[in-house]
């Protein structure tokens, strides 16, 4: 009787312990299938990232690598309590776009005081809409597919939608095709002009304050801005600079410095005279150091100024490399002026 017990006891422990697991599983399985529809609402919003300071170029093919096409996004204005994100250069003019919480986006249109559907990211292949378009000479759009790679100069993307359109009313005229990759933006635009088709590719972007680009070894120089004036209390303008080396390649790099200053900055004249070095008031061991390049920069405030005078009116260059033994190898230079009067 005894075992008998335990044998009922035990299977007992056991069905209980077998409906718990199930119950457990069928929580996290509703728990799975009810986040779904966030993670992807999330998602598809992301292939439009809509925030103050974004900024997309494009090369444009029709006319060559240099000439190209730059889309930015603005300070979000409010209309009707809604707040709306100027986009300058996607559509030509500046339009107010904003994202809802569908994956979809909306342009407000002010001469008509309502929306309009730009994008709805949130549907699955086969999935149509009418767009608005301002040329009226774009058809219904259509999502043709999802994770197809596309590469551009801005690198490689698998996380994409690609959304293909019908002709509109305009035989010459009208977007064929665009793919968006997720966190990044528009990446790709294929449209028809009366001069034949052409295509935009990204070339780089800034997007949620990270720049996306393609892959390599560079040196940049970047002042805040060409023109300068002095105060008029006699105080001298103040330039500010970036200088960055930066190895993005899967290539290693290993660089070798006589000490710990990496870099170096002069000021030039326009007849050549050097008025101000980076390192004249500055002291570094003697200690050969050696860096493996990732990303390496120099931030730094130039007063414009000689022996406490401002410098004169004029042209001047700025200079700026690495301080390799085997010489500048690494370098880059940009010009600016200063100007008495007037505003900076």
């Amino acid at each position: 009787m005894l075992n008998r017990f335990r044998i009922q006891r035990a299977a007992a422990c056991a069905l209980a312990l077998t409906l718990f697991s199930l119950g457990a599983s069928a929580q996290r399985i509703a728990r799975s299938r009810s986040a779904e529809p966030a993670l992807a609402v999330e998602a598809s919003a992301r292939f439009f990232p809509l925030a103050e300071g974004n900024s997309w170029t494009y090369n444009l093919d029709r006319l060559g690598p240099e000439e190209g096409v730059t889309v930015s996004v603005g300070a979000p204005v409010e209309m009707h309590g809604v707040a709306y994100f100027p986009v300058r250069g996607f559509a030509g003019d500046e339009v107010l776009l904003r994202a809802d919480a569908n994956g979809r986006v909306l342009e407000y249109l002010a001469d008509e005081g309502r929306e309009a559907l730009l994008y709805d990211f949130s549907l699955p292949v086969g999935g149509t809409w009418a767009p608005r378009t301002a040329d009226g000479c774009t058809g219904p759009a259509t999502v043709a597919a999802r994770n197809e790679p596309e590469s551009t100069q801005a690198g490689a993307f698998r996380e994409t939608v690609t959304i293909e359109y019908a002709p509109g009313a305009c035989a010459d005229a009208g977007v064929g095709e665009e793919v968006f990759a997720a966190g990044i933006g528009l990446v790709r635009r294929t449209e028809t002009m009366i001069a034949g088709p052409r295509s935009m590719r990204l070339a780089r972007a800034r997007v949620g304050g990270r720049t996306i680009e393609s892959a390599g070894l560079s040196f940049s120089v970047k002042i805040d801005r060409p023109r300068y004036v002095h105060g008029a209390d006699g105080a001298a303008a103040t330039l500010r600079t970036t200088v960055t080396a930066e190895n993005s390649s899967d290539v290693p790099l290993t660089l070798a410095f006589p000490s710990p200053q990496l870099f170096d900055l002069s000021i030039r004249n326009e007849k050549g005279e050097t008025v101000y070095t980076w390192s004249a008031n500055k002291l570094f061991p003697a200690v050969v150091t050696e860096i493996s390049l990732g990303r390496r920069v120099l931030e730094t405030e130039i007063p414009l100024e000689i022996s406490g005078r401002p410098l004169p009116d004029g042209l001047y260059t700025l200079e700026a490399w690495m301080t390799q033994p085997q010489g500048q190898l690494f370098s880059g230079s940009v010009p600016f002026t200063i100007a008495s009067g007037g505003t900076e």
